[in-house]
C-alpha cells in the first residue's frame, strides 16, 4: 500500500476535523432544541472524530522528531494558557457560558501536554522514570471522578478556575496513551526475541524503530480501544463524561494512519505557526459568529 500522506497532511485533515466537530457543537449549544442544529451537530461530530488520534499521534511524531523538547512543551503550554483564559472568560461572562457546566468541555491542550510528558518519562532507559506516568493518570483520573460528578465541587469560583485545566478526554486519552505504551513494548520484546534488533541496556524497551511501525502500533491501539468503548455501552448506568457512541468513530482516523508514510510534507516557521494559532482563533471566531446569531 502505497504511503502518499505526509505528517503537514495529516495535520490539515485534523484541523479540518477539528473545525467541523466545533460548528456542530457549538450550534448545538445555543440552539439545543432545534432538530435540524441537532442532526448537523451528530454528522460533524462523526466526522469530528478523525481529529483527536490524529492529534495524539502527531504529538507522538513531534516527539520523536523534535530537535527540541523544551520549546515543544512551551509551545504546548502557552496554548494550554491561551485556552485556559478563554474558558475563564466564558466561565464568568454569563452571556457567553449559557448557562453550560464548562468543566466538562475541558482543555485540549492538556490533553496533548501530558501526552508529550507521557512519552517524555517512558521514552526513558531507567524505568523507574516510567512510575512517573502514575501520577499522570491520576491526574486524568482526577477530573474524570469531576466531570461525572463523582466529585462534587460546589465552590463557583474553584470550579472556575479548574475548569481550563480539565483534560477535554479524561477517560480516552490516558487509555489510549496506555494502549500503545503496551503494545509498543510488546512489538519491541518480539522484535527483540525475533532479530536481536534492540538492546535493553542501550535503547531501552519502548522505543519504536520506524514511523511506520508507529503508525501501525497506534492503530492497533484505536482498535483495542474501539473495542473497550463498545463494551461499555453495554453497562448500564455508566457516565465517563463521552458519548460512547460517537467517540467509537475515532477508528476513521486509522485510514489516514493506514497513508502516513511518515515524510514532514510543507514545513516552514509561518506554516507551523498558523497550525497553532488556528485552534484557539477558529474556535473564536466560531463561537462568537454563532453567539451573535442568537443576538440578531
Amino acid at each position: 500500500m502505497k504511503k502518499v500522506l505526509t505528517h503537514f497532511d495529516l495535520k490539515l485533515i485534523a484541523l479540518l476535523a477539528m473545525t467541523f466537530d466545533h460548528i456542530g457543537k457549538i450550534l448545538d449549544l445555543f440552539y439545543p432544541t432545534n432538530d435540524t442544529i441537532s442532526l448537523i451537530n451528530y454528522i460533524f461530530s462523526i466526522i469530528g472524530r478523525l481529529a483527536f488520534p490524529l492529534f495524539i499521534f502527531l504529538i507522538i511524531e513531534g516527539f520523536y522528531h523534535t530537535h527540541n523538547i523544551k520549546k515543544y512543551f512551551l509551545r504546548l503550554g502557552i496554548l494550554a494558557l491561551v485556552i485556559y483564559i478563554g474558558i475563564l472568560v466564558i466561565y464568568y461572562v454569563p452571556t457567553l457560558s449559557n448557562g453550560e457546566p464548562i468543566i466538562k468541555f475541558g482543555n485540549i491542550f492538556i490533553d496533548l501536554l501530558l501526552t508529550l510528558l507521557f512519552l517524555y518519562f517512558v521514552s526513558k532507559k531507567n524505568y523507574l522514570y516510567h512510575l512517573v506516568v502514575i501520577p499522570i493518570i491520576l491526574y486524568f483520573v482526577f477530573f474524570l471522578l469531576v466531570q461525572t460528578n463523582i466529585i462534587l465541587i460546589d465552590n463557583d469560583v474553584l470550579l472556575g478556575l479548574i475548569s481550563g485545566l480539565a483534560p477535554q478526554y479524561a477517560f480516552i486519552t490516558p487509555l489510549l496513551l496506555v494502549l500503545f505504551y503496551i503494545f509498543t513494548i510488546l512489538s519491541n520484546f518480539y522484535s527483540y526475541k525475533k532479530d536481536n534488533t534492540l538492546s535493553f541496556n542501550e535503547e531501552g524497551l519502548f522505543v519504536t524503530p520506524s514511523v511506520i511501525k508507529r503508525s501501525y502500533i497506534f492503530s492497533f491501539s484505536i482498535l483495542i480501544l474501539i473495542i473497550i468503548l463498545y463494551a461499555l455501552t453495554y453497562v448500564e448506568g455508566i457516565d465517563l463524561n463521552t458519548d460512547l457512541v460517537i467517540d467509537s468513530y475515532f477508528i476513521l482516523a486509522v485510514i489516514p494512519l493506514i497513508f502516513y508514510g511518515g515524510g514532514i510534507g510543507k514545513n516552514s516557521k509561518i506554516i507551523q505557526g498558523a497550525f497553532y494559532l488556528y485552534y484557539p482563533l477558529s474556535l473564536c471566531i466560531i463561537y462568537l459568529v454563532v453567539l451573535l446569531s442568537t443576538i440578531i
